[in-house]
């Protein structure tokens, strides 16, 4: 072009209004010729925290995180390689008489290098549960793949090669994968997370990621992700509304693009608390072109964490916004655990032991360990104390003070309600807290329903186990659905 000895390097982020355009680059000038000439070999070095520019192995630009700040480091994702030759233009311009036509661009070849310990897995991080999913690694002449799931995770296809298809369970975890080759050998991780929750940063782990803060109208607000007081995790964020507009949404906690299924019905929980008590807020589903309300509630906050639910049907097949309207007031409101998702039905299990007596195989229960012979027998003293108890996997936390050990269907103690695997029984999938009445029943913490399990559909082992001497499970697996 217009100046034939000179190469620029540069690096464009950033979108158009309100998020500006922002470039920074190089150059380079030839120490002699012009890049016409001859052929020059044109390369980059690029990391998920930096590029490097070079011309004929000289290195003239680099790029780190740092230098585009404050916006994310949008280089640490897929991009596609695009080879063009650009006329006109904000630079360097127009064409004029001196441009020279017709003209051409020769390219001899252009190949791509990755080392082996930088490859990585591509695919969903974020499942729900009891679906597919497929993962895929780069194809390698002469590479072997070999492929580890986490727990509760079943390979369907692809086992030796460099994509798979993976069937979740309900339980998360990390995917691995070893290449092997003349190179050398690399492990490769990829955490995978199964939840129903359709957002990505719920509880302002990464900040303000995936979300928004709008003001309009006159009002203003300003955020602060804090790192005590949470509900959950390590974060939450406080918004403090400084300046009121002419509405309730003019000042607006956003997040975009939530689809909806016509007729399938969605649930909303969120926890918010305000500084004061008895400031409002108002959650709205609404449609992303528009805005029309699907759902919407206001609530009048405590000044304590506490949380607030939403279920509603989907109207429409629509793509949606989530907004939390703060505008009501001036003052701090505060949230944490954002969970929106498909409302989906439990599997519900109420499982009986025989609390005195031998072992009863008619009733498909066996004993575990410990007594000859029995299960819990009635001549043992219970307790009535409290019982708190954190499962690994997937568990809870449950505490109580009193417990009736009054008539045959009172609750006389706690249990622990664990769903095994169906191919190895000595791995817990899933466990609950229970109550164990007098007569044998296990009902769930309110002393009266069944047992709800947020699991897929399938075969388990039952197992139930006693805090103080007992254990037993059924002796196969067994349809829950």
């Amino acid at each position: 072009g217009h100046q034939p000895s000179t190469t620029y390097g540069t690096a464009h982020w950033g979108t158009n209004p309100p998020f500006a355009h922002q470039y920074m680059g190089d150059s380079y000038i030839k120490p002699s010729g012009t890049y016409n000439d001859d052929f020059s070999i044109y390369s980059v070095e690029w990391t998920p925290s930096e590029i490097r520019w070079y011309v004929d192995g000289v290195q003239f630009h680099t790029l780190v995180v740092a230098d585009v700040s404050p916006y994310h480091w949008p280089f640490n994702q897929r991009f596609h390689l695009l080879l063009n030759v650009a006329v006109g233009g904000n630079w360097p311009g127009a064409p004029d008489a001196t441009t020279q036509f017709p003209q051409q661009m020769e390219v001899d070849y252009v190949r791509v290098y990755q080392e082996v310990e930088d490859i990585a897995i591509s695919g969903d991080a974020l499942v729900a549960p009891c679906t597919s999913a497929t993962y895929k690694l780069p194809t390698l002449s002469g590479t072997t793949y070999t492929w580890t799931l986490p727990d509760g995770a079943t390979l369907m296809t692809g086992a030796g090669t460099s994509e798979i298809t993976v069937d979740w369970s309900h339980l998360g975890g990390t995917i691995q994968a070893m290449l092997t080759n003349a190179c050398g050998s690399a492990t490769v991780d990829f955490p995978v997370e199964v939840t129903r929750n359709a957002l990505f940063n719920p509880s302002f782990e990464q900040d303000l990621s995936a979300w928004n803060l709008n003001a309009f109208n006159g009002g203003a607000a300003t955020h602060n992700i804090v790192t005590s007081d949470v509900q959950e995790g390590d974060k939450a964020i406080c918004i403090d509304v400084t300046n009121l507009g002419a509405n309730s949404w003019d000042v607006q906690l956003g997040y975009t693009s939530l689809d909806l299924l016509v007729g399938q019905n969605y649930t909303l929980r969120f926890w918010a608390k305000s500084a004061t008590a008895n400031k409002q807020l108002r959650a709205n589903i609404i449609n992303s072109t528009t805005y029309a309300q699907y759902a919407a509630q206001t609530y009048t906050l405590a000044n304590q964490w506490t949380e607030y639910v939403i279920s509603f049907n989907a109207p429409v097949t629509a793509n949606t916004l989530l907004t939390f309207d703060m505008g009501f007031e001036t003052g701090e409101v505060c949230l944490d655990n954002v969970h929106f998702s498909e409302t989906v039905a439990p599997l519900l299990v109420r499982p009986k032991v025989y609390l005195q007596g031998a072992y009863d195989a008619m009733a498909n229960l066996m004993k575990d360990d410990l007594r000859s012979n029995n299960l819990i027998p009635m001549t043992e003293p219970f307790t009535a104390a409290g019982f708190a108890h954190v499962a690994d996997g997937g568990g809870e936390t449950t505490t109580t003070t009193v417990l009736n050990t009054t008539g045959m269907n009172a609750i006389v103690d706690w249990v622990l309600i664990e769903l095994r695997d169906k191919a190895a029984a000595n791995k817990v999938l899933a466990t609950r807290a229970a109550l164990l009445q007098r007569d044998g029943d296990i009902v769930d913490i309110d002393g009266i329903s069944d047992v709800a399990f947020d699991v897929c559909p399938d075969e388990y082992y039952i197992a139930i186990r006693h805090r103080n001497h007992l254990g037993v499970m059924s002796n196969a697996s067994l349809l829950l659905d």
